[in-house]
């Protein structure tokens, strides 16, 4: 397995070498460290045990998907009334498009329904993510007899919508389920107490839908939410402000209990550089390669053309973000400050001067 690495803003340690018993991956070439990440401090030993149970069920995770799950799994140590909190109360996950996002969200549902028995809705835009996220979930209980024994009955998938529901055990102060739909109006209505709100193409997120969720997340002693989106592009996904708002915070540096990753090649490089791909795509060589790359790259540019901006942010991880909501616009017009520039240097004489460029 060769994989790059690369400086990015969290201090987080990465391993240098790869533990043995997450697996080898020869035709892995993609960089694991992502461009842009936010990260706290914690007990991440429950992401290794859940690495390690996903080993026993026949999954083999990348070592970005071992580190993303660790950092979600992240705990602190137990507060004034022995609840041990997520260390990050919100984690975010851009990536290019078929990199793993869905296998990691799948693995985390089944760990924190049967370890930790939440209460978990997982919602996205389309209702074939939905069901594809929910038959994941379901192949895995089905070949795994230990899980398939802990179900109130079998999972349900009626009207664009799934359901999960364990056997009640003692101490249970709730139903033990999962849902899974997407995201309308009626979907986000009435749930009342949930525990991990996971929203999956998070580049559409109307804010009515989104607070109803999390609203319903007030009662949990130890709620988490979870975004996961390719990079928007603004002028195709209207609905991005919300996911925008974070991926700023992480570029920024963060937030206290805000785990965030940003996966993308850095700037300096140009649309169809075969080098870029490896650094926007943790999956690369295991997932895509440079002949399925170009082929993208060729459908992209003999369209519309919107296509290229598309590309860049399925592909290379360049999304189009609107401008933050409360951003003042500039008394001075673009044009204006066009108009006043230089077209050459003053030539200094006699005293010293001070000079501002703009």
């Amino acid at each position: 397995m060769t994989v790059t690495m690369s400086s990015t803003t969290t201090e987080r340690p990465w391993p240098s070498e790869w533990p043995e018993w997450l697996g080898t991956f020869p035709r892995l070439t993609g960089r694991q460290r992502p461009e842009f990440e936010c990260w706290h401090p914690g007990d991440e030993s429950e992401g290794d045990r859940t690495a390690r149970f996903d080993q026993r069920i026949g999954v083999h995770l990348l070592p970005w998907e071992w580190m993303a799950i660790r950092a979600l799994d992240s705990q602190q140590p137990p507060n004034e009334w022995g609840i041990e909190l997520w260390t990050h109360r919100v984690g975010v996950l851009e990536a290019t498009r078929q990199q793993g996002k869905t296998l990691i969200l799948a693995l985390f549902i089944i760990r924190r329904l049967f370890r930790h028995r939440r209460r978990i809705v997982y919602t996205a835009q389309q209702w074939a993510t939905v069901e594809d996220v929910f038959d994941r979930v379901c192949a895995i209980i089905d070949r795994v007899p230990s899980l398939k024994r802990r179900l109130l009955k079998p999972p349900s998938k009626k009207d664009n919508r799934g359901v999960i529901v364990l056997k009640p055990v003692r101490g249970d102060k709730h139903v033990v389920q999962a849902q899974f739909g997407p995201r309308t109006q009626h979907f986000a209505r009435g749930f009342t107490e949930l525990d991990d709100v996971i929203f999956d193409e998070s580049y559409d997120l109307v804010p009515k839908e989104v607070a109803n969720l999390t609203g319903a997340q007030a009662a949990s002693s130890n709620a988490q939410t979870i975004y996961a989106s390719t990079p928007p592009v603004v002028s195709q996904h209207p609905n991005c402000h919300r996911f925008a708002g974070l991926v700023r915070t992480i570029e920024n540096g963060g937030a206290p209990g805000l785990y965030g990753a940003l996966y993308r090649a850095p700037k300096s490089y140009k649309r169809g550089d075969p080098a870029a791909y490896p650094l926007a795509q943790p999956s690369y060589g295991v997932v895509g390669n440079d002949r399925d790359m170009e082929a993208h790259l060729q459908g992209a540019q003999e369209a519309g053309p919107e296509d290229p901006a598309l590309f860049d942010a399925d592909w290379l991880g360049w999304g189009e973000y609107p401008p933050p909501a409360n951003k003042r616009p500039s008394e001075i017009p673009a044009q204006k400050w066009t108009d006043m520039r230089a077209h050459r240097p003053p030539n200094l004489i006699n005293s010293p001067a001070v000079g501002l460029h703009l």
